[in-house]
């Protein structure tokens, strides 16, 4: 199925959902979303909207009945969140992606996403990307989005459930003027549930604007790697392109990761892991030297980050 060119904007509840199904594209789609009063099944706890909503809930890899196949792109996502004083006992929710698929991946890409927490204080969850598969097989690949927020772009391993190998990778994360001080880029576990719990996930090559990439992690034993491209441009005294010249990467520890040449601009750019986490302590690779004949520079490698280097014969 190909649902296309709508714009889906209720009074009341969600979007679009994929439930048990693969290879469905929804594309080129504006899709306004907010957050709902109780209903009468979901009053007294918490209650989610969502723009897409993408489930298999727990199913195996491969299941015949699994969730897989699936892409989302093109799309223009709004969350708005705000909170419902008239009942105390209620949480409101609202997401861009509710993701609960685990029988192989969806790929969600190339949409723009708004997400707007009218009261960060108050008693709200939302967020662009809700992922709770499960902490068993494949979490989902989130890729190339550009994301608005003043709340966490990403609630990985939620109050739902786990995740396990998302890959989130070459997104822009732009944090909007009405963020908070203790904004922090993703969220990651939920404390007191045993198996709300992030499994190798990755973050790779994000860009952040307007902050860094804080991560407000819960004490769970989470195992997540963060990744930085690293562009090396090699250029003469007189400012041409050096190609074929061996660069030499180190890690913090001086020992060799990589070792490679420029192209014929005089380039070469690779990703690189600043830290794996590995439920308890986050263990640094950076910051890398890299190495150009005679010339040295040390690189904290915190972000996408590119260098110049002039080498000495």
């Amino acid at each position: 199925s190909w649902i296309f060119s709508n714009s889906i904007e209720p009074e009341v509840g969600s979007g679009v959902e994929i439930f048990r199904h693969k290879h469905i594209d929804i594309f080129d789609n504006v899709i306004r979303i907010k957050t709902s009063p109780p209903t009468c099944e979901y009053g007294h706890e918490e209650y989610s909207t969502a723009a897409v909503r993408i489930a298999d809930y727990l199913s195996k890899p491969g299941a015949a009945d699994g969730c897989y196949g699936n892409r989302v792109y093109g799309n223009k996502i709004f969350i708005t969140a705000a909170p419902y004083p008239k009942d105390a006992r209620y949480t409101p929710m609202a997401w861009g992606i509710y993701y609960s698929a685990s029988a192989g991946d969806n790929y969600i890409f190339g949409n723009e996403i708004t997400v707007e927490n009218t009261a960060p204080s108050a008693k709200i969850e939302t967020a662009a990307f809700y992922i709770c598969g499960g902490p068993q097989g494949f979490g989902g690949r989130f890729y190339n989005n550009r994301i608005v927020t003043n709340v966490p772009a990403a609630w990985v391993a939620s109050m739902y459930g786990g995740t396990a190998n998302t890959k989130i990778y070459n997104n822009t994360i732009l944090k909007s003027p009405t963020a908070g001080q203790d904004f922090k880029v993703i969220r990651i576990g939920q404390p007191g549930c045993d198996w709300c719990v992030a499994k190798e996930v990755e973050f790779r090559s994000n860009v952040i604007e307007g902050h860094t990439f804080d991560l407000q992690v819960s004490d769970q034993p989470h195992t997540f790697s963060v990744y930085w491209t690293l562009d090396t441009e090699l250029k003469d005294k007189k400012g041409n392109p050096v190609a074929d010249a061996r660069v030499s990467i180190l890690d913090k520890n001086k020992r060799e990761v990589l070792s490679a040449k420029t192209d014929a601009s005089g380039r070469f750019a690779t990703e690189l892991p600043e830290y794996h986490f590995d439920g308890k302590t986050r263990n640094y690779l950076a910051p890398y030297t890299v190495i150009v004949a005679k010339e040295k520079r040390e690189v904290a490698l915190n972000q996408n980050t590119k260098i110049t280097l002039v080498p000495k014969k």
